[in-house]
């Protein structure tokens, strides 16, 4: 294997403080926690507009940022798809694309190729396996072989990934691109046979390494550690630094990230929140939990039955958002 010496690390952000907080985060993360990438370049997309303020401080941290238009499709994180506008660039070798609500506690600049895309199992399938050879079958996929362990609930199913960091080389990046956006552009014919479907960004990922026999290089949990599920037993020994900690929603209302369920990062994320507070020059006074009915949530979520409709339908009303509420 061949590993990438030029890496560029990508993510895309709403024009709002939400995701401003997120990216600058994770920028930050890059540039006091990253080691050996710690000058690596770094682009911030922006959809539609980027605020003055927030282009100033991303760019304070050394970061570009780009505004971008949507990428217009029906589901909410497509606009992700973005940061691989890049590949008609030449000035890198691997492009790390990670999500904003990640962050970067150590150096993890030695996972990177040239000749595979490198990327964690996701936590949990949704789908079954009737339901993945369905799927193989309407889009006339060979179906691949059933190798691929889901991280928190220990499945063995296809080779579904989570996307939220992954690094793909250039030479890769385009035969990917023009993969994943054709199954993408196809994911209302797979709501009109399972309307509860979820994470269509993933499943189109799937199907596009599938079609094309994309080279693929399982990472370790660590490298997209959720704060919030511990992974299953299996994969305890993966729990290691460097972390890369994808936090999600876990942030109190001053950008701090609130506590792991992974005890042994917290160390990490209490590294971070006390580098955030010197750069912003905020009080803090230690890691904080998340509460307690959005940790029972979390773990919900990876049971089979938490996407059912009349749950998700649940979730989406007037009782939900109450419940929300007090969970805050």
């Amino acid at each position: 294997m061949t590993r990438a010496e030029r890496p560029v690390i990508a993510c895309v952000a709403e024009n709002n403080e939400e995701w401003f907080t997120k990216a600058y985060n994770l920028v930050l993360s890059v540039r006091k926690m990253g080691g050996a990438m710690a000058d690596t370049p770094v682009i911030v997309h922006f959809v539609e507009d980027v605020r003055s303020e927030y282009r100033t401080q991303i760019e304070g941290l050394g970061a570009q940022v780009r505004v971008v238009e949507p990428y217009g499709s029906r589901y909410r994180f497509s606009n992700k798809m973005r940061m691989f506008d890049l590949f008609a660039e030449d000035s890198f070798d691997a492009l790390v694309a990670i999500d904003c609500d990640v962050i970067l506690t150590g150096d993890i600049s030695d996972h990177f190729r040239t000749d595979a895309i490198s990327i964690v199992p996701a936590g949990q399938d949704h789908l079954s396996a009737d339901q993945w050879l369905e799927l193989y079958a309407m889009f006339e996929i060979d179906p691949p072989v059933k190798s691929c362990v889901m991280r928190v609930t220990g499945q063995r199913t296809f080779p579904y990934y989570n996307t939220g960091v992954m690094s793909i080389p250039r030479e890769l990046g385009p035969r990917m691109l023009e993969a994943w956006t054709r199954y993408l552009t196809r994911m209302d014919r797979v709501h009109d046979m399972w309307p509860n479907v979820v994470h269509e960004n993933q499943i189109a990922f799937a199907l596009a390494i599938a079609d094309e026999a994309l080279p693929i290089r399982e990472l370790p949990v660590s490298l997209n550690l959720s704060a919030g599920v511990p992974p299953a037993r299996e994969f305890n020994h993966e729990v290691r630094e460097p972390y890369v900690v994808h936090y999600h929603k876990a942030l109190d209302d001053r950008g701090f990230i609130l506590a792991s369920s992974i005890r042994r990062a917290n160390g990490a994320v209490d590294a971070f929140n006390r580098i955030r507070a010197k750069e912003l020059g905020l009080g803090y006074e230690g890691l904080e939990r998340v509460p307690l009915l959005k940790r029972m949530q979390k773990n919900a979520a990876t049971r089979s039955w938490y996407n059912a409709r009349f749950l998700r339908r649940l979730r989406k009303s007037t009782l939900g958002s109450a419940a929300k509420k007090i969970g805050a």
